[in-house]
């Protein structure tokens, strides 16, 4: 899943060219009727969740806080918390389901030097 069409379907035709299965889905990862739906064709797909390797972050503009506008912040939260937070929630729900599988978390860091 990612919001970049052409990356994604590149990315997938990788993994075929590689001799591998993919399946690409164009979503934003803090919509949550997206999680959902996403958990509907994996399954579809492949039978069931086995694992899932949460890892959308963004950055953001790097600015002063005393600066920082209030949309690019609120569109932060939204996909590093948020959208870890419904991957995760949906994902987890079909492995309770299956009463197995695996899943992992992991948002985007940002290093700042103090000048």
């Amino acid at each position: 899943m990612d919001r970049d069409a052409t990356g994604g379907e590149a990315t997938a035709g990788i993994v075929r060219q590689q001799g591998g299965e993919a399946l690409f889905v164009q979503a934003d990862v803090h919509e949550c009727r997206i999680g959902a739906g996403l958990c509907d064709k994996a399954v579809g797909a492949y039978g069931r969740i086995d694992c899932f390797h949460n890892n959308a972050g963004i950055e953001g503009k790097v600015a002063n806080i005393a600066d920082y506008d209030e949309a690019m912040f609120d569109t932060v939260m939204a996909v590093n918390v948020k959208g870890v937070f419904l991957g995760l929630k949906y994902v987890l729900k079909q492995m309770l389901v299956q009463a197995t599988g695996g899943a992992s978390g992991n948002t985007v860091h940002a290093g700042l030097e103090a000048g």
